[in-house]
């Protein structure tokens, strides 16, 4: 059977910004943050593609040695982000101290 092809929708300024927030509350509760923005600017993305949009946005921070946000420590990192952060040098432990990375 072939595998319907999805279309990838470029993440707009606004959702990102939501996302940050979001996060930054409720951590990774993505069904809740899917649920409470039914008429946000969220409401076109659901749990999985809030869910990787969180990991990437996480690597990335950690990548260019941004201090991690309250909610964000919370985020598990699949063993792929974990090999792309050691590949660049970037020591991270999951679980270490909100703020920080090592």
């Amino acid at each position: 059977m072939a595998r319907v092809q999805q279309r990838r929708i470029r993440w707009s300024a606004a959702e990102v910004n939501r996302l940050l927030a979001m996060v930054e509350k409720y951590g990774n509760e993505y069904s809740k943050i899917e649920s409470l923005e039914c008429n946000g600017p969220l409401r076109n993305r659901g749990q999985d593609a809030i869910k990787t949009k969180v990991r990437v946005m996480k690597v990335n921070m950690l990548l260019v040695g941004e201090t991690l946000l309250r909610g964000w420590r919370h985020i598990p990192l699949d063993r792929k982000a974990l090999d792309r952060l050691e590949r660049n040098h970037i020591g991270y432990e999951e679980g270490a101290e909100e703020g920080h990375n090592i």
